[in-house]
């Protein structure tokens, strides 16, 4: 069974739940086809919830496998009511979004994010954001208005 494939746009990102999943594509100017076993816990398509992305390969399950779905409309509508985790996120996708930009095109795949860089995206993200020493809460009606313009702001910037 295939969850997707080249071509169509992304909305949301993955997780592989158990093995058994194994994302393909084809490697530029080779026409050739590549393979990657997907591990358990293993994420892709991540850029999904920072940039507009269009799926670059497909995933096909290779025998009973699951797999969990974070749908970026969700994930941002979530994000607009947390103000302090707005703030992490934003700094994140901003840097997110600079390492994609870096990476040469042949490169740019739904599977690119491994753990580590997602790790030292976030470090990167808590030290550019000013994030205080208490548990966020909810945003009142101002502050949710506020920070949808913020957040559509960021977005348009990424999306350019």
């Amino acid at each position: 069974h295939e969850l997707f494939h080249a071509g169509e746009p992304c909305g949301s990102a993955f997780a592989a739940m158990t093995e058994g999943m194994r994302y393909k594509w084809c490697i530029p100017g080779e026409g050739a086809e590549a393979t990657e076993d997907l591990g358990f816990e293993q994420w892709f398509c991540e850029a999904a919830l920072w940039v507009r992305w269009v799926h670059r390969g497909s995933v096909v399950a290779v025998s009973l496998s699951t797999v969990s779905e974070l749908r970026a409309e969700g994930f941002r509508a979530l994000a607009q009511k947390y103000t302090i985790a707005f703030d992490l996120l934003r700094a994140y996708a901003l840097l997110f979004a600079r390492r994609l930009d870096e990476l040469r095109p042949d490169r740019r795949l739904d599977t690119w994010c491994s753990t580590e860089v997602a790790t030292q995206l976030v470090e990167q993200a808590v030290q550019a954001s000013e994030i205080p020493a208490y548990p966020s809460q909810p945003s009142d009606d101002d502050d949710a208005e506020r920070t949808e313009r913020n957040f559509s702001s960021a977005a348009g910037a990424l999306a350019a």
